[in-house]
């Protein structure tokens, strides 16, 4: 078709109407009709930011957006009614008491285990501190305090 700006076939649009989807698309040289890629420029400005008030390496970036992501998706946005975005979709309060006790590399102390049979497992009486940065949030695993640290002596994370 001359002049079309998309076309999709059968199966696309028995798709999209399916999931109650509309066909929209942004109109050429128009980037701001495309939100995805605006909200991807708040994140990387955001990541670039953070690295830089706290000095890391940029062989951290992935941790750095990482934690910018779940920072944004924990915070109120004015354009959803001043909630998280993670309110907006799952409908339930989001507790933001994870965000509030470290920053992105920030230095804490970890407890390894020190005895030969258990080495390498967190936590034990028989541990020893290990020195590291907190890096990224741990949603799913844990208490709802658990974060990623990576290790100075292994640069791993646990």
């Amino acid at each position: 078709m001359l002049g079309a700006k998309a076309e999709l076939s059968d199966r696309a649009q028995d798709v999209l109407h399916a999931l109650c989807i509309d066909d929209w698309h942004s109109e050429a040289h128009y980037q701001h009709q495309n939100f995805p890629e605006h909200r991807w420029r708040h994140i990387k400005k955001n990541v670039e930011w953070l690295m830089n008030l706290r000095n890391c390496p940029p062989e951290v970036w992935l941790l750095a957006l990482q934690y910018v992501c779940g920072v944004m998706n924990h915070t109120a946005k004015k354009s959803l009614g001043n909630c998280p975005p993670l309110q907006v979709l799952e409908g339930t309060t989001i507790d933001i008491s994870i965000l509030l006790y470290f920053l992105f590399w920030d230095i804490v102390y970890v407890s390894c285990v020190d005895d030969k049979e258990h080495h390498g497992q967190v936590g034990s009486k028989k541990s020893s501190l290990v020195r590291g940065r907190m890096v990224a949030f741990v949603w799913n695993v844990g208490h709802g305090l658990t974060y990623k640290v990576l290790t100075d002596d292994t640069q791993k994370v646990i």
